[in-house]
């Protein structure tokens, strides 16, 4: 009864958004001149997955492999000249990169896992995830596909202090590869390079009558390391953010239902 296995066959339909059809401009959070093409289609996609599963009373560990063939896969890429330069659009603000949505015959395939375990007071938990996309014409790779990662947390459970339940502080680290799988010849920036982050957490419940509030302290990219995500298209002109704090405070409002 601790393990289980799913195969998963599914098929599935998206239609073209608004913006993939008839879209001709830039906006700050889409800093490139991009173009829609009103004639897309519905993309349709044919897949197939496989998971195991385990659930032990100090291991949990899940694992999945998939495949998908996409069907007129509404694709969002560069315009390049015969030549390799970029196209680009002059406007008011300045020059634009050029890009274009297109159909095209795709094929996803990659890996997902993760694991976590109990050692006494301490969490162990571990997730990575790994994915490539091809067209299936040339067999070349696709643009803005994640790279390969794997995110570890260490975490220790605090005893219960009165009131104070639940407490636990955890340290977090994400490690993303360089994305090596794509045509350099594709794009008209270089990939960024590959980073490690580290975070940490601190986080318990207040338990005060039958009211239970929430409070919890992160930081993330605590070295303030300068980077730049591969899947973002604002990595074209600037680092994404460097070390941010975050503090929650949360409770549940209404009568408590019983279960």
């Amino acid at each position: 009864e601790e393990l289980s296995g799913k195969i998963d066959i599914s098929s599935a339909t998206r239609m073209s958004t608004i913006d993939e059809q008839y879209l001709n401009g830039t906006s700050p959070s889409f800093p490139v001149m991009a173009r829609g093409d009103h004639t897309l289609q519905p993309e349709t996609s044919w897949s197939l997955s496989a998971t195991l599963t385990a659930d032990w009373s100090q291991f949990k560990g899940e694992i999945s492999g998939y495949g998908s063939m996409i069907e007129d896969y509404i694709y969002l890429a560069p315009e390049l000249r015969d030549n390799g330069t970029i196209r680009t659009d002059v406007l008011i603000q300045g020059r634009y990169p050029r890009f274009s949505y297109s159909p095209i015959d795709a094929t996803f395939y990659g890996i997902d896992a993760d694991a976590s375990t109990r050692l006494g007071p301490i969490d162990i938990e571990l997730q990575g995830s790994l994915v490539r996309a091809r067209k299936t014409d040339n067999d070349e790779f696709l643009l803005f596909i994640p790279p390969d990662r794997i995110r570890t947390e260490l975490g220790y459970r605090l005893p219960d202090q009165g009131s104070m339940v639940d407490s636990k502080i955890s340290l977090i680290a994400t490690l993303v590869a360089t994305q090596y799988n794509v045509s350099p010849k594709s794009d008209f920036a270089p990939v960024p390079d590959g980073y490690a982050l580290f975070g940490a957490s601190a986080s318990t419940t207040f338990q005060v009558g039958n009211q239970r509030y929430l409070l919890s302290l992160e930081v993330q990219n605590i070295e303030n390391k300068r980077y730049r995500d591969y899947t973002s298209l604002l990595r074209y002109f600037a680092d994404d953010p460097g070390r941010q704090v975050f503090l929650r405070f949360g409770t549940e409002l209404g009568p408590k239902r019983s279960s």
